[in-house]
């Protein structure tokens, strides 16, 4: 992605087509890679490990054990194994982990590359960065189905100057270079400042301050002050998409 990161901060844009697919892959892995996703994925195997270890401890016959690990277990040690939780620790390996974390990266990667692509060009200072530097922006807080799909808008910053913008086809928003204003600079800000897994913002050492929501704005006790964006729903057309019951296959 090197190359197309370079294009866009030369601000070379529209990308052509290779450069956009290694965007496109490159972001998708940004969205499961990082501390938070890791963590909570293995605090999931050792959940589903431990709930496996019980079924197998009440239910395994002595042939079973016997195929399994060589040897039938005590009966003393069967109970241990049904209460693993308290007798010893579950830890799955980082390779396993990121195996599974970067397995769809392909099929997310697709996704994003079917959204416009809005390159926004700001004042010198105006953006910062996070250890989550590609965040999803979904003001209704809803999370059916993937994030990539339901989201209003995706959001990189590519450089302090420069934002990469994905939003649904049928928004206003052109695949193009467009000068951003302030207000759309406080709303990218507070996307990266409040995404729950940023824990570590990166910021330019020669900037003091950055466009973000005043007080009053914040006040209205919403994770997202400005609502939601009526472009970013279903057209007509689609709309009945979700809601299509899904066809019986015959018997």
């Amino acid at each position: 992605a090197a190359p197309a990161l370079q294009a866009m901060g030369d601000v070379r844009y529209p990308l052509v087509r290779a450069n956009r697919e290694a965007v496109a892959v490159f972001m998708s892995a940004q969205l499961n890679r990082g501390r938070a996703p890791r963590q909570n994925l293995a605090e999931f195997v050792a959940e589903v490990s431990h709930l496996m270890l019980r079924q197998v401890a009440v239910s395994y016959t002595d042939e079973q054990w016997l195929d399994a690990i060589g040897e039938i277990p005590s009966q003393e040690q069967r109970e241990q194994i049904a209460d693993s939780e308290k007798h010893f620790k579950l830890q799955p390996s980082n390779a396993m982990l990121l195996e599974t974390l970067l397995s769809s990266v392909d099929e997310i990667a697709e996704l994003l590359n079917m959204r416009t692509w809005t390159l926004a060009r700001f004042a010198p200072g105006c953006l910062f960065t996070g250890e989550h530097p590609v965040v999803e922006i979904n003001p209704s807080g809803e999370s059916t189905g993937s994030g990539v799909m339901t989201a209003e808008r995706i959001y990189m910053p590519v450089s302090p100057t420069l934002a990469l913008v994905l939003s649904h086809p049928w928004t206003s928003w052109p695949e193009a270079i467009v000068n951003g204003t302030t207000a759309l600079a406080v709303r990218l800000n507070w996307a990266m400042l409040s995404h729950p897994s940023n824990l570590e913002l990166l910021l330019h050492p020669d900037v003091s301050s950055h466009p973000l929501p005043s007080p009053a704005l914040l006040a209205r006790d919403s994770w997202w002050p400005w609502g939601e964006d009526p472009e970013s729903e279903l057209p007509v057309f689609l709309d009945y998409l979700p809601k299509r019951p899904m066809p019986t296959s015959p018997s």
